[in-house]
């Protein structure tokens, strides 16, 4: 199995944010999941059999302003999940991509409650409890 997780979370109007920090984002959060999945996808197309799991965020599907570039790059994330899941099906490796709601980490530091109005859930309970996009490519639901 290989998980890929990592992001950047730039908070504020895309106009006024820093454009090496949003490069760098988009180089995070989306580049460097394309390149944790060909290496992952190599391995285990020579053993025919694998799964690779992606996290990506909730505000893939639902955008919210002020965090314009990291919805984005997660949308992004999803949309490479359901293409290599269609890519790879016939060597048995499978794809699953989890869209969790924000949590209480460093990342989610700068966003304000009026853009997320639930409570942030700790790291250790969001997965389990976050939104899944399932492997037949239909709408996110909770397992």
């Amino acid at each position: 199995m290989w998980v890929n997780n990592a992001a950047l979370v730039p908070v504020g109007r895309l106009d006024e944010q820093d454009a090496d920090l949003l490069a760098r984002t988009c180089h995070v959060n989306l580049a460097g999941v394309v390149h944790g999945c060909q290496a992952a996808a190599r391995s285990m197309c020579s053993h025919r059999r694998g799964h690779i799991v992606n996290i990506a965020s909730v505000l893939a599907v639902k955008p919210l302003p002020g965090v314009a570039v990291y919805s984005a790059t997660k949308a992004g994330v999803v949309a490479l999940g359901e293409s290599l899941r269609r890519e790879l099906r016939g060597h048995g490796i499978h794809i699953t991509t989890v869209l969790p709601y924000m949590v209480n980490t460093p990342a989610a530091a700068g966003i304000r409650p009026r853009v997320l109005p639930v409570p942030l859930r700790t790291s250790a309970s969001a997965v389990p409890g976050g939104p899944l996009l399932p492997q037949h490519g239909g709408p996110p639901h909770s397992p």
